[in-house]
């Protein structure tokens, strides 16, 4: 049935993601991103919006965590379009920070100021006063 598969599915994402996890903590970045990306394909197929916009901004994680700063910022460009969808403001402001910290490595620093003034502005309106520290 469908919803025995949506089950296997749900639980092999959660060793990809747990294992991905593990694998970026050990500095295996190939491998944690073949599995983000496996994972990305699942949460696709089950039409996991929330989870998709999770795993791209995962993978911008990792992409800017190797340098590959260009690219980390498209992860969390598409991050952030599917957080905005789904009115996901905390989601929003976490995806503010990182492309103001993308735009600050790329040395476009108008771009990373706009960026952390509107996460400032979010970040009040949603009661957590000036940036919160994850």
């Amino acid at each position: 049935s469908s919803s025995r598969l949506s089950e296997n599915l749900l639980t092999k994402l959660k060793f990809l993601v747990n294992i991905g996890i593990i694998f970026k903590l050990e500095k295996d970045y190939t491998t944690a991103l073949s599995l983000y990306i496996k994972s990305l394909e699942i949460r696709k197929r089950l039409k996991n919006k929330k989870g998709i916009g999770h795993t791209l901004f995962n993978i911008g994680s990792l992409k800017s965590e190797t340098g590959q700063v260009t690219e980390a910022l498209e992860f969390y460009k598409k991050s952030f379009d599917i957080k905005k969808e789904l009115k996901d403001e905390f989601g929003k402001l976490s995806c503010f920070l990182n492309i103001g910290d993308a735009y600050k490595l790329l040395n476009k620093y108008s771009e990373a100021e706009k960026n952390y003034n509107e996460g400032l502005i979010l970040s009040r309106q949603l009661g957590a006063g000036d940036f919160p520290c994850p």
